[in-house]
Parts: structure tokens; sequence; C-alpha cells
């Protein structure tokens, strides 16, 4: 080891015999004249480095390849990658802005289906109360029916009066055309402007001659106009051409002063109006909640009593068979009868015809009522176009609603909201 590394130094130069150099080589400092033996290239190795860069440089230049560029300060390759970190920036900028408008539309979207899903809730859930109403009317009316068929044998046949269709009551009525005068009187009456442009006088004038097909100055016109204003002053009883002159201030103050009033009148109609209709929407609102929230519970309770009322109904029912188990069939019959004409009105003298054309005629007046709230429900359960007066709206509903109740009362009918 001693050898090879003195060989290497003396090689460059070092002013050591081989015994001093022995004498030194010892320890850590062996280790490091061996470092340098072996790294230090001296002088024509330095000069054969620099020689073989330049060589390489001169090379790299000429080339036009790619390669790494090993002339370049480090102030260089940090603006390089700073614009490379730059268009990366811009880049993901892009992807980002991309990606944030296509979650901005799927959140729009998704907002919208959740308000069709919950209108076509809403809409579900009322086609459902419609639904459970009907077969409601459906059962009772069956039961109506076969009560009808078990009385149909018990009644004797009668034979059927014979109507007599005269000509006369063939004939159509055809309404007054006054009537239809009268309409297109008042509608133009209504339709006028408050404050007339003209006096009415030229304006009469004025539609003659249109009329005729004349002119104003005509002859024929100023003849039928004298002839108006005679018709006027015969049936009116006032002078059209000394009108203004009679005018009494008193008159003139009093209506006025009722003009003020029906103006304060009208003023808190409309503010009782608005008051209404804030109502109103609080209303439909919650109704709007109820329908989705409380409905499906309430209509589970029903069932659940129905069912239970039914099962009391059964064991009564029971209980009045054993109770009197010999009773003669003609008295139930007598006493089903007789409940029928007290629930129909009828009295007891009646005939058992009467009471079942009275039936008859019952179940086809609620027929066409079921038929016409149907309808008028159907058309409620959609909303209002944002043109309809709301106010309006919730008026034709609580009509509704009262009509609805009114004849579940009548006709026992169980009514639902």
């Amino acid at each position: 080891m001693a050898e090879s590394s003195y060989a290497a130094l003396s090689a460059l130069g070092a002013p050591l015999t081989f015994d001093e150099y022995k004498t030194i080589f010892n320890g850590p400092l062996a280790d490091i004249l061996t470092f340098l033996s072996q790294h230090v290239v001296g002088r024509q190795g330095a000069v054969n480095a620099r020689t073989t860069l330049l060589l390489t440089q001169e090379a790299q230049a000429k080339s036009r390849l790619k390669q790494p560029a090993t002339t370049r300060s480090r102030a260089d390759k940090a603006v390089a990658r700073l614009s490379a970190a730059k268009t990366s920036s811009e880049v993901y900028s892009k992807e980002l802005e991309e990606i944030q408008k296509t979650t901005q539309a799927a959140t729009t979207r998704l907002t919208a289906l959740q308000r069709e899903l919950d209108a076509k809730r809403k809409t579900l859930a009322l086609l459902n109360v419609l639904k459970a109403k009907h077969q409601i009317s459906a059962q009772r009316i069956e039961a109506l029916t076969r009560d009808i068929k078990a009385l149909k044998p018990q009644t004797p046949p009668q034979p059927l009066p014979t109507l007599s269709i005269s000509k006369s009551a063939a004939c159509i009525t055809v309404p007054r055309t006054s009537h239809t005068r009268d309409k297109l009187a008042d509608l133009h009456r209504l339709l006028l402007p408050p404050k007339p442009t003209h006096e009415p006088r030229e304006r009469l004038k004025r539609a003659i001659a249109r009329l005729l097909d004349t002119d104003v100055h005509h002859p024929d016109t100023k003849r039928v106009l004298e002839r108006c204003l005679a018709y006027l002053r015969h049936h009116s009883g006032v002078d059209t051409r000394d009108a203004g002159k009679r005018l009494d201030p008193h008159a003139l103050e009093a209506k006025a002063q009722s003009n003020r009033e029906k103006a304060q009148e009208l003023q808190s109609l409309i503010d009782r109006y608005t008051a209404l209709r804030l109502v109103c929407e609080t209303d439909l609102a919650k109704l709007s909640h109820e329908s989705t929230t409380a409905l499906p519970a309430l209509r589970q309770s029903l069932i659940q009593a129905a069912q239970a009322a039914k099962g009391h109904v059964d064991v009564l029912r029971k209980r009045i068979a054993v109770a009197a188990p010999n009773k003669p069939q003609e008295n139930g019959s007598e006493s089903f009868t007789s409940r029928i004409k007290e629930a129909c009105g009828i009295h007891e003298s009646a005939t058992t015809a009467t009471v079942l054309e009275h039936i008859e005629r019952t179940i086809r007046q609620v027929h066409r009522r079921e038929d016409l709230l149907r309808a008028s429900t159907t058309a409620l359960v959609i909303p209002p176009p944002p043109s309809l007066d709301i106010g309006m709206y919730c008026t034709v509903g609580l009509l509704v609603n009262e009509q609805q109740l009114r004849i579940a009362t009548l006709f026992s009918i169980p009514y639902i909201l």
C-alpha cells in the first residue's frame, strides 16, 4: 500500500524519499496520503480534463439534439423551472374551472329534479286521497244497490205511464234578442274610458255617421241624431241641452262626499283582501306540508279505526241475532223499510215503489255531484299559474270545500280533505 501511494505521489513530484515516506505513512496520516495519491491528478491530468470538457461543450453546441445544458447558470435553471411551474398552474386552473362549472350544472339539475320530485309526491298523495274517497263511495253505492235489489222482488210490477209528447213541447225556446243587446250595452259601458276624449253629442254623431256610412254634416245624420236625443229626453225626462245649467252645487258636493266614502270603503276592502290573501298563502303552505307529512299517518289510523269498527259491528250483529232468534222476517223487513223512509224523509204511508224511485233519484244526484266535485278537486290539485290571482284561487277552493262538506252531510258521503 505504501509503495503504490509513494509511486503515485513521486510521479506528481513529491520531495521525499521512500524511507522518509515510510516514517510518516502511519495512522490517520496514512489514510490521508492514500486518498491524495488516488484523487490528485496533477497538472497534466488537469490539462487533459479541461481539454476534454472544452471538446465536449463544442460538440454539444454544434449538435441539434436535446442534451442537458452544462453551461447554464443556476439562475437560468431557476427561471426555467418557474416558467414551467406557471404554465402548469394555468393548465390546472383551467381544469379546475371546468370541473367547477360541471359541478354547478349538476347541482342546478339536482335542485330542479328535487323540486319536480316534491311536486310529484304531493300530486301522488292527493291522488291516493281521491282514490280512497272513490273506493269508499263505490262501496256505499254498491251496498245501496244490493239493498235496492233486495227490495225489488217485494214490489209488485206497475204499468209505466205513457207520456204524450206535443209539438209545442218540442219547440226550442229562443232567447230574446233584447237580452243580448242589453249585455252588449253593459259591456260597452264598462269598457268605455273614464274620461271621454270628445263631447258626448259629437261622439254620438260620429257613431251615427259611421253606421249610416255618411258624413258627419249629412242631413240624414243630423235627423237621426235629433230623433235619438228626442227619444232620450222623452224616456229620461231630462233635457240634454239644459243639463249643464241645472246642476246643483249641493248635489255635486253630496255626490263627491259619497264617492269619497265609497273610495275609502273600497280601500278598506282592498286591505282586507290583501290580508286574506296572505292568510290564504300561509294556510296553503301549511296544507301542503300537512298533505306530505300528516296524511299517511292519518290514513293509517283511519283504516285501523274502520277495521276496529267493523269488528264491533260484527259482534253487535251476532248479539242481536242471538237475542232475537225467533223474530219473524217480515218485522225485520218492515223495520228496514221504515228506516229507509225515515232516512229519505218520506212519509210512512208511501209505497215501496215511491221509496225506490226516491232512492234512485237520490243516487243519480249523488253521482252528478260527485262528478262535479271530482272535476273541481282535480282542477284545484294543479298549482295555479303565476298570472292567476291567488286570492280568487283560494276563495274558489274554500267554496268547493264547503260544498263538499254540505253534500257529505246531506247524503252521508265520507268527506276527506
